[in-house]
């Protein structure tokens, strides 16, 4: 209408977490026997790899990328925050893969560190992977490194609204973030936040990533109240919540809802099934659910969870900013998230590296199989 001003919400996303080299490794069979060996199909090949990594190249694609359906929106800067070594040819190799997809990385490493860059041994067999790593400086980044005024955009003056969105990436793989570390960051930057002069509103999230001590503790469960979303597969949701995988007469999904709305009622536990789609639940409920597409051969499937936080982002905040910042979002918004987190981790698991961004021919066509594997399941519930 004439006369009114419309306001604009601008958009930061700043990715926190572990970056790492990937050794892929592809097995014709199983793991070798003690004292065995198998053999690889292909030779071993290094990649870009780590959640924060691999979730900041795939939505980078995403945003970019005009081939996709829904009104146009301005792209929000993105930014990576890690820990690598840039001397050394891990860190040289990942600085390269950032250039080249084009975001800015913030390195927390310490400057008086000497520790190696992160670097993990990925073995893919039967459709499945499995991760050797070794932490490098990753074992020294610590929350209290990232940098508070970058995070909380306090710089931020002369606009009138702006969302922050801020996702963590790989908790269990970060001891420096546990045991209250992050919390603390967590509680500053929302401080932060709350004192801008203009209309601040803000989003964090968390993928847990495995927990090699197989403990599910560091903290997690302190955090879960300063979250809106935490979002992780199965496994990790047994792990977190202490399921007894062996009891199969308990329903998984009323254990998950049951333990999460009363660690925290107001987050969103967002939970990825692998072919059976993903699930979000809030406040003791089943909010939303999405099937998955059918894939007929899994070439990779390292990074998938990672792809679908990708999606996930791009479909809950990217395509409307009347959906920014919300406690509460709309069921149809959750449900959208869903439906790209699905696509997208269901085509990235056609390429082989985690940190490879599918063609938006292919995620546009997994988008409408994702609508007909719903439209499926919908009816044979009915």
């Amino acid at each position: 209408m004439s006369g009114e001003t419309e306001t604009t919400t601008e958009l930061s996303i700043h990715i926190v977490g572990d970056a790492f080299a990937d050794l892929l490794c592809y097995l014709e069979s199983g793991l070798p026997v003690p004292g065995g060996d198998s053999r690889l199909t292909v030779p071993i090949e290094t990649m870009a790899g780590g959640s924060a990594v691999n979730t900041t190249t795939h939505l980078m694609s995403l945003l970019r990328s005009k081939h996709y359906a829904g009104r146009p929106v301005p792209v929000p800067s993105v930014t990576l925050h890690t820990s690598i070594n840039p001397n050394d040819e891990y860190g040289k190799m990942l600085i390269e893969h950032v250039s080249n997809h084009g975001y800015p990385l913030v390195n927390c490493k310490r400057e008086d560190s000497n520790l190696a860059t992160g670097h993990c041994v990925v073995i893919v067999s039967n459709n499945d992977r499995s991760f050797m790593s070794h932490q490098g400086c990753k074992k020294e980044f610590d929350a209290a490194d990232v940098n508070i005024t970058c995070l909380a955009e306090s710089c931020r003056r002369n606009i009138s609204a702006h969302h922050s969105y801020i996702h963590v990436a790989g908790y269990y793989n970060l001891p420096g973030f546990w045991n209250g570390r992050l919390k603390e960051l967590v509680e500053q930057v929302r401080t932060e936040r709350e004192n801008l002069p203009c209309e601040a509103t803000t989003t964090i999230s968390l993928v847990p990533q495995h927990d090699a001590s197989d403990q599910w503790d560091g903290g997690i469960l302190e955090l879960l109240p300063l979250l809106d979303f935490m979002i992780m597969n199965e496994l990790e949701a047994d792990g977190i919540s202490h399921r007894n995988k062996d009891d199969t007469t308990k329903d998984p999904i009323q254990h998950w809802t049951r333990f999460f709305a009363s660690a925290s009622p107001s987050i969103y536990a967002i939970i990825t099934r692998g072919s059976l789609g993903a699930i979000a639940l809030q406040n003791g409920k089943l909010v939303a659910s999405q099937a998955a597409a059918s894939v007929q051969q899994v070439v990779d499937p390292t990074g998938a969870g990672d792809a679908f936080v990708a999606g996930f982002l791009k479909g809950l905040h990217c395509d409307s900013s009347d959906r920014l910042g919300r406690k509460d979002y709309p069921t149809e918004t959750i449900e959208s998230a869903l439906h790209w987190g699905c696509a997208v981790a269901s085509c990235s698991v056609l390429t082989k590296g985690a940190s490879v961004p599918s063609q938006p021919e292919d995620i546009n066509r997994f988008l409408v199989e994702t609508s007909r594997s719903n439209d499926k399941v919908h009816s044979t519930s009915d």
